[in-house]
């Protein structure tokens, strides 16, 4: 019988590498499968937030316990407006940094 950490770094392992496999440029991550992992760990959290294109998910993620997430969700092409002027207010300067920055370029 596996116990708990052999089943947990299993699972980490797995959604990593799926989250590596389907973030390639080329591909799209499915919404179905963009749900299940942004309550994953920090590093899966993170990869989805850099790529994912749905609002629902960077919705989400924008609001995550984590500044890491939170920034990877500013320096996504794909986070509108809105999500970046919500995060021009966030309570970590390098998360506020970014989304002003991101505003700008897309000013240009």
């Amino acid at each position: 019988m596996h116990n708990f950490y052999e089943i947990y770094s299993n699972d980490i392992r797995r959604e990593s590498k799926l989250v590596k496999n389907l973030t390639h440029r080329s591909r799209t991550i499915p919404l179905c499968v963009a749900k299940r992992l942004a309550h994953s760990n920090l590093f899966v959290r993170r990869k989805l937030a850099a790529c994912a294109n749905f609002m629902s998910i960077l919705q989400q993620l924008k609001t995550d316990n984590n500044w890491h997430v939170r920034f990877c969700v500013t320096y996504n092409p794909h986070t509108p407006k809105t999500i970046l002027r919500q995060l021009c207010g966030d309570k970590d300067i390098h998360v506020r940094q970014m989304a002003r920055l991101q505003i700008k370029k897309r000013q240009v």
